[in-house]
Formats: C-alpha cells, structure tokens, sequence
C-alpha cells in the first residue's frame, strides 16, 4: 500500500485534505485497513492540534480493491501565517499487507485562507 501523490495540499477553509491511497502488485481477496497518521519527519511548519487534527485515520480496502482514500481535518484560524506543511504515514497495516517503498510518507500544506483587508467606515470623507 501506498500513498498515490507524495504531496497534497488544500484550504484551511475547506476543512479537510482528501488523501488518496492505492493498493499496488495486485489485490487482496480479504477486506484490510490501514492507519493513516501524522509524522513526525521533519520539516513540518504545521503544528498538531492547531493547524491539523492529530487523530489517526482509518482506510479501508473491500476485498478486490485497489484504491480508498481518507478525508484528513486541517483546521481553520484568524492567525495571517502563509502556507504551512506537515507530513502523514502509512501505519498498522494488517491482513500481511506492506507499506510499498515508495509513497510511505506524504506532506500535506495547508494553504491560509486568512485575509487581512482595510476597508473604510464610511463611503464618503
């Protein structure tokens, strides 16, 4: 199993980065999961708990299938702090199933969607 993009990003307004994963060399005749959670490799400018959830996700694979995907939480703030990045792995497979050399890890940016803007409080001065 692998992650089929090294990197993903998406909104902090969105509310989540859709991750996807594939199963490669085949399939399993067996239903699997897969845990997906943050790493810790660095360099992460994202911080766990404030900028993305740090709870660990679950992907399933039916039987036959080759690809799922896990819907990953970032969190929205007020804070203006540019792009920020963090990175996931692919954990606790079960079933004999491996992690593929390749694609074990992924980064996930979590682009800010804060704006600062001036506005004036009348139309006219």
């Amino acid at each position: 199993v692998r992650f089929t993009k090294a990197q993903y990003s998406g909104t902090e307004a969105k509310g989540f980065v859709l991750v996807a994963l594939e199963l490669v060399g085949g399939t399993s005749a067996k239903p699997f999961d897969v845990t997906v959670t943050p790493s810790e490799e660095l360099p992460v400018t994202a911080e766990g708990g404030v900028d993305f959830n740090t709870t660990p996700l679950t992907a399933t694979f039916g039987s036959e299938m080759t690809m799922s995907s896990v819907s990953v939480p970032v969190l929205a703030d007020d804070i203006v702090e540019g792009d920020e990045l963090f990175k996931i792995a692919l954990a606790s497979i079960n079933k004999g199933i491996k992690v593929h050399d390749s694609r074990g890890t992924a980064s996930i940016t979590i682009t800010d969607s804060t704006m600062i803007g001036v506005r004036f409080t009348k139309a006219q001065y």
